[in-house]
């Protein structure tokens, strides 16, 4: 009970700490781009992407569907990544407490909450937040499934690996070093399990891996 109070009240501080004054930032070069693909269309938006792959599709369409719901000034244009921001602080929480216990949790909670850099790019209308907390997920997802292999934590694990691979390409980066993992912490009849996840998630990423090298080569 101690602790779940503590972690709210970090949440509660980081949350605070993310929305002041975020939405008297004026806009900036890059942000000026996300408000102009979210006011286009679907089709529109992935034009822009495909023509110049530089980032992967999942933030601009998901900010253009946020604009189409909410409309777009700098507080709601920046919100989904105070909410991302805020995913980050609960789920290294959530990996701390795995990897050791609530109260490594806790300090890791507190320190990310409190952390100038993860505050910043929170009151940022890009991507950077929801690529973290998905990599933070995956991690999170990635350590729970080498302790047991259950069927919603494969599932969940997989979504949100491809999803992080589409936020931004820094996330197979992170992929890359759990596989790596593996090697290290599991044994051989183990990792030709993992093999198959891995093929799964790379089919769910051609699509844009495709699209990516048609346009870069």
């Amino acid at each position: 009970m101690k602790n779940k109070i503590i972690l709210w009240l970090i949440l509660i501080s980081a949350f605070l700490l993310r929305i002041y004054k975020s939405g008297q930032i004026p806009f900036w070069e890059d942000e000026l781009w996300t408000l102009y693909r979210s006011n286009l269309s679907v089709v529109a938006t992935l034009k822009t992407l495909v023509s110049l792959p530089v980032h992967p599709p999942f933030y601009y369409l998901l900010m253009n569907l946020w604009v189409k719901l909410f409309g777009a000034n700098e507080f709601i244009l920046r919100f989904p990544s105070i909410i991302f921001s805020m995913l980050s602080v609960f789920f290294v929480f959530k990996l701390g407490e795995s990897l050791y216990n609530s109260r490594i949790g806790l300090y890791a909670a507190l320190l990310l909450a409190f952390s100038p850099f993860s505050i910043y790019y929170s009151q940022e209308a890009k991507g950077y937040a929801m690529s973290w907390a998905l990599c933070i997920i995956s991690f999170w997802l990635f350590y729970r499934l080498m302790k047991k292999f259950r069927a919603a934590d494969l599932a969940a694990y997989i979504l949100v690996t491809a999803a992080s691979w589409y936020a931004s390409y820094i996330g197979v980066i992170y992929t890359l070093i759990q596989f790596f993992c593996l090697f290290v912490f599991q044994k051989s009849y183990s990792i030709r399990k993992w093999l198959w996840v891995y093929i799964l998630i790379i089919v769910l990423y051609l699509p844009w891996f495709k699209i990516f090298l048609a346009n870069s080569i």
